[in-house]
């Protein structure tokens, strides 16, 4: 049947076989083809074929030897001699219902058929000698002779199912509710599944009730139900359409962002099954399309804000997944102070204390230790004579930072006596070099402290026994009644710094970790990245924490200092082993079979 392309093709069994073929209407294509082989060499001919009242198709020809029905689901018949009769009953898709066989010994060939709206089924024909049509027999007369019967089923009322629905794929359908046939005295039932309506196989489960569960489904599926009644009357109820949705795909988004500005682009995967749309959940901001998979966002509010990137199909469950986009608000404008000349080698800077960011200290030029780096209001020691520079950066987060400097010129004493330079020391004993008098007597006095002076009226003198912390000595010179001149010479004996500590080497899977030094009772603690990467959040803390950390080992010293005491160092391996890949174990799956 070769019109026009693709072409059915179908097997002889021998002799002549019969076909039943559908054509479309508009331009004579063919749909199916349908067949009914015999055996041997034996001839099988269709004559007649009518549509009854369900739609059903009906089939009157001959057959002779055996007609072969059970490879459609059919009972194989014998012939009683030369041709018999058959009616056959096939739906509308060429599919075998049932058939049925009449005839004798001799010729028995139908010439009409008529279905009535009511069901039934009307042959008419010719017999030679006898015949049987079921429990009936026609009498043995000589020649032809005519016959006229009547099989097939009655029609039927009330046989209809529930309505059609829509699920998501893995889920089961409601039950079909199917209503009680009238019009035959006793019903059975078989349910029927079918892709596309144009095979159908039995359904899956309990499928011979009035009504019917379905199993969970992966795609749109057809339902029906088919009354049976005696006589092999078959009654296909009305079908109805689970509609299946497929899962929605799943939602993925972008890095979570840290930025200083109002505005951004959030961006997330552009679902292949489903629709997506952006929603705020948390802070605020306005999306520029909300059903855009990369969209613009502003008017973002500081702190973090969060944003929801949700997939949806259908009656499936959505799938979400959620971004957070931080916004740094910029540093309060930095302000250092103002510029001063001092005669100290200390001295309190006052810069503005930040309300949004912190503040860092930090030495440009000269000489200076700043005390508390991150002190507005930070002490300077061992000020330089001349200018010094001091820096007061503020900074917040990812925003530029802000910049201010202060100078502080410090002038030397001016002195006719000249005690020597003040000092700091770590040992217990040093040297007081005062100016030899050239007018006068010198005499040095402990002023603060405790010390033993080698010789009290030399200018140069080996001092012993040093207190811990500010010794004060003062060299007064003196000539006669005149008011003296004293100068003054500060000797600061520094203490060892503790031992340092920096705790035990890890590893770790983390971005941040607190670290874990000792805190020191005498001096200070400073920690500083030796190698590797990571941001310290305290330096002078000993439970700094840390951020950012690299992959792979990152070095960490921390350092006691003292003043001018040697520092003590100690150093601390943190090992980041990096996240593994995110695992896909596929996509979710419904078999019927036992392997997958």
């Amino acid at each position: 049947f070769p019109f026009p392309s693709p072409s059915f093709t179908l097997a002889n069994k021998g002799g002549y076989d019969i076909y039943m073929a559908s054509l479309l209407k508009s331009n004579g294509v063919y749909q199916w083809v349908s067949a009914q082989a015999g055996s041997s060499s034996a001839d099988e001919l269709a004559h007649q074929i009518e549509k009854d009242v369900n739609g059903n198709l009906v089939v009157t020809g001959t057959y002779r030897d055996t007609l072969r029905l059970a490879p459609y689901g059919g009972q194989n018949f014998l012939s009683a001699g030369n041709e018999d009769v058959f009616v056959s009953l096939f739906d509308n898709q060429g599919n075998f219902i049932y058939s049925i066989p009449a005839g004798g010994t001799n010729f028995d060939v139908p010439h009409g058929l008529a279905t009535s709206t009511t069901g039934a089924v009307y042959v008419a024909g010719e017999y030679a000698n006898s015949a049987s049509f079921g429990s009936f027999s026609l009498l043995n007369f000589p020649g032809k002779n005519v016959f006229v019967a009547k099989t097939g089923c009655e029609s039927i009322s009330n046989n209809t199912i529930a309505a059609s629905q829509t699920v998501c794929s893995g889920f089961s359908p409601q039950a079909f509710v199917g209503s009680t046939p009238a019009g035959a005295p006793a019903f059975t039932y078989a349910w029927q599944f079918s892709y596309g309506g144009t095979s159908w196989t039995l359904a899956p489960g309990t499928a011979t009730g009035q009504s019917y569960s379905a199993p969970s489904l992966s795609t749109t599926t057809l339902f029906r139900r088919i009354a049976y009644a005696s006589g092999n009357c078959m009654y296909p109820a009305n079908v109805v359409t689970v509609t299946v949705h497929q899962p929605p795909s799943q939602a993925t988004v972008s890095a979570s962002q840290t930025i200083c500005a109002t505005t951004t682009t959030l961006n997330a995967n552009n679902p292949v099954i489903g629709v997506g749309i952006w929603s705020v959940v948390i802070g605020q901001g306005s999306l520029t399309l909300a059903s855009s998979f990369s969209t613009g966002v502003s008017g973002l509010s500081a702190g973090a804000n969060s944003f929801v990137w949700t997939i949806t199909n259908g009656v499936c469950p959505p799938s979400s997944a959620t971004v957070v986009v931080t916004r740094d608000l910029p540093p309060d404008q930095a302000n250092a102070g103002n510029s001063q000349t001092v005669c100290a080698t200390s001295f309190i800077l006052s810069a503005n204390s930040p309300t949004i960011g912190t503040g860092l200290w930090s030495l440009v030029s000269g000489s200076g230790s700043l005390i508390s780096v991150n002190s507005a209001s930070s002490a300077i020691s061992n000020l330089g004579v001349g200018p010094n520079v001091f820096q007061w950066t503020t900074s917040n987060g990812v925003c530029p930072a802000s910049v201010s400097s202060v100078t502080i010129t410090r002038d030397d004493f001016p002195s006719v006596a000249a005690a020597g330079s003040s000092q700091t020391v770590c040992a217990s004993t040093t040297s007081l070099a005062a100016n030899n008098p050239l007018v006068g007597s010198g005499l040095w006095s402990v002023a603060s402290g405790q010390a033993t002076l080698s010789s009290v009226s030399a200018f140069s003198t080996t001092v012993n026994g040093l207190s811990a912390g500010a010794n004060s000595f003062v060299w007064t010179i003196s000539n006669g009644v005149c008011p003296p001149s004293s100068a003054t010479v500060m000797v600061t004996r520094d203490l060892p710094p503790d031992q340092a500590t920096a705790g035990n080497s890890q590893t770790v899977c983390a971005t941040s970790l607190t670290l874990s030094a000792n805190s020191p009772i005498v001096g200070t603690g400073l920690w500083s990245l030796v190698s590797g990467s990571g941001n310290l959040a305290a330096v002078n803390s000993a439970s700094s924490a840390i951020s950012n950390l690299g992959v792979g080992p990152n070095v960490f010293q921390w350092t006691i200092n003292n003043g001018v005491c040697p520092a003590s160092a100690s150093s601390v391996t943190i090992t980041r082993d990096d996240f593994p890949s995110v695992a896909a174990a596929g996509s979710n799956q419904t078999v019927c079979a036992s392997t997958t």
